[in-house]
């Protein structure tokens, strides 16, 4: 997003140099965390880059900071925490800071100015720099209690024992049943994301709860038949705006793919049936065919806009059918097969055009015409390969890369006949290692980049363990156990005031101490070495209070205890 960002304003990198640019100035910060491929980070860009008046006011009475939240996930964490004061969530967000660096509030997104009986992002950034202006002590005063209500937060989080395991898995448990939706599938209100902390671990422990087993069913196919799976290229988009699963957030991702291709096989051996294998197969097949660069890295993934019929941005333009559309691609009579299949609701429009839908699996066919839809599906994924197509976001990031060899090696260990997965386990796994290593053998964050994050070396870490048991690669091993050592101390960040525990899962992607742990429990599996386990335990039980206090926040965490 960094290119798109108006350059009216002097944007700047969190860290030591912008905390003394506001010190200097006497001026607050506001951070805006923006993430690559997303519609509403873009939206909030063009409205920015077309209002002076506001470029104006965050020029002259702000430092501005720019994030992409998988860059900076110590920040990204901090940013949420405060967000969550409020009760909100997710991204695109904007957060301000006093000059020490402790934030004061922040607001997920709302359009740039005043609509539709919404307070705008400009309003509230106007009445933050007025009390600045003329009581900036009071602002000073609520950043230190907000910064002493993390801080005993944190140590909360770390203090005390842990309680029964059983009791702590059934508690999860029950509180994933009673936030499940029963009738959709998934857990918790709309938006819909993957949630992989959770499923995964609801996953693991289907098999002795009925009621369980039939909510991840009801969850994993609603993830398969809705509009957040793309049937016609495969893969799947971010997530669903709406609770039934219709209409997608229309970025495509790296993570969310690997990560969907991890929790369907698990699905496979909890549930059983060969359709979560294929969906896993098509996240992954789209990953080596739509974001592998001739380097052997994968991209974070396809922007959700794309020009719509008068070339203005519309999110998921590339991706909608009408019956027309279809009709003049395959002929009418097949359009209406397809439309029936994949058209038939209403919820799947998208904005603004109650033509267009975004196709998802709900109306029924007879035998013979559902035999026809392969070659129909087929066609117009050829006609839809000619639209405007929507931008590939070309960042390059570590853990994204090691997610998916970790899908790679999951897929290349089940199947002894397709050699796509060990070709494709091979090309990721050398560009890791050639890509990625700094002088000294150190793992990169980006090629050519910063080092790598804690979540960075664990899931190199863990997809080069897994990769190299399937190839029987002992220097990858060896190398694998190198970036997982040097990943517990990425984790802090030392501009961030108090330090944030990365233990808490985000509905995107498990907790990277999570990770990690897991991580060394494969590492114990992988050298025999006690250390490694040893290692998880002390992960686990310095997280005793959150396993204790809100242990679903933390599922991930709690399926390592578990495994313990």
């Amino acid at each position: 997003m960094r290119e798109d960002l108006p350059a009216a304003i002097n944007w700047m990198n969190w860290g030591g140099e912008a905390l003394a640019a506001a010190r200097e100035a006497d001026r607050p910060l506001a951070v805006f965390a923006l993430a690559a491929c997303d519609h509403w980070a873009a939206q909030w860009l063009r409205e920015l880059a077309a209002d002076a008046e506001v470029c104006a006011l965050l020029a002259e009475q702000y430092v501005c900071v720019a994030i992409d939240p998988a860059d900076a996930p110590s920040l990204a964490a901090r940013i949420q925490q405060i967000l969550g004061l409020h009760g909100a969530q997710g991204w695109p967000a904007v957060a301000v800071a006093v000059p020490s660096g402790h934030f004061v509030g922040g607001v997920p997104y709302a359009p740039l100015r005043d609509a539709d009986k919404r307070v705008g992002l400009a309003r509230v950034l106007l009445d933050c720099a007025q009390v600045w202006t003329e009581a900036s002590d009071d602002l000073r005063h609520d950043a230190a209690a907000i910064a002493d209500i993390l801080s005993q937060m944190a140590a909360r989080s770390a203090e005390g024992s842990l309680p029964p395991l059983r009791l702590s898995l059934e508690r999860i448990e029950a509180e994933a049943m009673h936030v499940a939706d029963e009738i959709e599938g998934g857990f918790g209100p709309a938006p819909r994301f993957l949630q992989p902390g959770l499923l995964r671990f609801v996953l693991s422990r289907c098999a002795s709860v009925p009621a369980l087993r039939k909510q991840c069913e009801k969850t994993c196919d609603a993830l398969l038949a809705g509009g957040v799976h793309d049937h016609l290229g495969g893969g799947f988009f971010h997530g669903a705006t709406d609770q039934a699963w219709c209409r997608p957030f229309a970025d495509k991702r790296l993570a969310d793919n690997a990560l969907a291709a991890d929790l369907l096989l698990e699905a496979q051996a909890a549930l059983g049936g060969e359709r979560y294998r294929a969906a896993a197969e098509g996240a992954v097949g789209f990953v080596l065919q739509a974001l592998l660069d001739k380097r052997g890295l994968a991209a974070t993934g396809i922007h959700a806009d794309s020009p719509g019929a008068d070339g203005s941005p519309v999110e998921g333009a590339y991706y909608a059918w009408s019956d027309n559309a279809a009709a003049e691609v395959v002929g009418r009579k097949q359009a209406d097969i397809f439309a029936r299949r994949y058209l038939c609701d209403e919820r799947s429009a998208i904005d603004g055009d109650a033509v267009f839908r975004i196709p998802a699996l709900r109306g029924e066919v007879a035998e013979a015409e559902r035999d026809q839809l392969p070659a129909i599906c087929q066609r117009l994924l050829v006609a839809r390969s000619e639209r405007p197509a929507p931008a590939l976001q070309a960042i390059y990031r570590a853990d994204e890369q090691g997610m998916l060899l970790w899908a790679l090696a999951r897929l290349a260990a089940a199947s002894d006949t397709d050699s796509t997965w060990h070709q494709g386990g091979q090309t990721v796994a050398a560009a890791i290692q050639r890509e990625l290593s700094d002088a000294d053998g150190g793992l990169l964050h980006s090629p050519g980049g910063v080092a790598a994050t804690m979540a960075d070396g664990a899931w190199c870490a863990r997809g080069g363990l897994a990769w190299a048991a399937v190839v029987n690669d002992t220097a990858l091993r060896d190398q694998a156990l190198r970036w997982l050592a040097a990943a517990e101390a990425a984790g802090s960040d030392p501009s961030i005031d108090p330090p944030v525990a990365l233990v808490c899962d985000s509905l995107e992607q498990p907790a990277p101490l999570a990770v990690l742990a897991a991580g060394c429990l494969d590492a114990h599996r992988a050298s025999g070495e006690a250390a490694w386990r040893a290692r998880a335990e002390a992960i686990v039980q310095g997280h005793a209070g959150v396993l204790r206090a809100a242990p679903q926040a933390a599922s991930a965490l709690a399926a390592v205890w578990a495994e313990l």
